[in-house]
């Protein structure tokens, strides 16, 4: 499986902030994060004046399964088709959202994982990729 529900213990954090998300698709810099470890994954994202209708949350692991993110925070596996993408929950405040992603210990085996962050505004669906990579 590729995520699963955070573990208790030590957490190092991994928190990007300001990302814009555009309706062709960001490319958001990497997250390194360290093997062996818990580690908090998270995304800021800026809105510029967007309302999102919905947000979602996907990931491609290093095997090509693809997983979406449910409102609960279990990954599911996924289609890869935008009509089975699944409202992730995230509530914008402030002008933006922060996507909570992990909370976990990721396996330097299960790494790189792809992952996309978007939401749906009236404009479309907004939404932006990175990698998360090992240190």
């Amino acid at each position: 499986m590729l995520l699963a529900v955070g573990l208790p213990g030590f957490t190092a954090s991994a928190v990007q902030a300001g990302d814009v998300l555009t309706l062709d698709g960001a490319r958001l810099e990497p997250v390194l994060v360290s093997t062996g470890v818990a580690v908090d994954i998270r995304r800021m994202v800026t809105l510029n004046g967007d309302v999102p209708l919905v947000t979602y949350a996907t990931a491609r692991n290093v095997s090509g399964a693809n997983f979406v993110r449910t409102r609960q925070g279990y990954w599911l596996p996924w289609s890869g088709r935008a009509e089975d993408l699944l409202d992730a929950g995230f509530q914008a405040q402030s002008g933006s959202i922060e996507f909570k992603l992990l909370k976990e210990d990721l396996p330097r085996a299960q790494l790189p994982i792809t992952v996309s962050i978007g939401y749906r505004a009236a404009s479309g669906i907004k939404f932006g990729t990175f990698e998360i990579r090992a240190q």
